[in-house]
C-alpha cells in the first residue's frame, strides 16, 4: 500500500504518526495538532499534541497487520474547553477509515493541570493498518 501523501512507495505502521497529523489538520474544527517532537511551547492555547505510544505486529498470513497505539493530548486554558476539544478528537478518529489507519478505538482517557496556565485531555486510541 502506498501512503497518498508521499512518493516513498509502501510504508509500515512506523509511518503512522504521519497520517495521523494529517487526519488531525485536516479537521476542520480542530485547533493545530503537533507531533511530540515539535515545540508547541511557542503557540497560543488551545493546542494538540499526539504520539505514537507503542506498536505490536499482528501475525496473520503473509506480513501482517500493525497494532498501534497513540496518545492525542488536548491543550486548553480551562476544562470545558478541553474537554470540548477531546470530544471532537474521538469523533474525529473514530470515525476515521483513511487508507494508513482503520478501527480507532478509544483504550483510555484521564485529565491533568498542565502548568499554571493550562489543562490537559488526554486520550489513548488504538488502530490498525493495512499490511504492504
Amino acid at each position: 500500500m502506498t501512503d497518498k501523501n508521499t512518493s516513498a512507495g509502501p510504508v509500515s505502521g512506523l509511518s503512522a504518526s504521519k497520517t495521523l497529523g494529517w487526519i488531525l489538520g485536516d479537521a476542520a474544527d480542530l485547533p493545530p495538532a503537533y507531533h511530540i517532537y515539535a515545540d508547541p511551547q511557542e503557540t497560543t492555547l488551545p493546542y494538540i499534541v499526539y504520539r505514537c505510544a507503542g506498536a505490536v505486529q499482528v501475525p496473520i498470513k503473509g506480513r501482517g497487520l500493525d497494532r498501534l497505539a497513540f496518545e492525542v493530548e488536548c491543550y486548553a486554558d480551562n476544562g470545558a474547553q478541553a474537554i470540548e476539544i477531546a470530544e471532537r478528537v474521538r469523533a474525529v478518529l473514530t470515525e476515521t477509515d483513511e487508507s494508513m489507519l482503520y478501527g480507532g478505538l478509544l483504550t483510555d482517557y484521564r485529565e491533568a493541570a498542565a502548568g499554571y496556565d493550562a489543562v490537559c485531555s488526554a486520550l489513548k486510541f488504538e488502530f490498525r493498518t493495512q499490511p504492504i
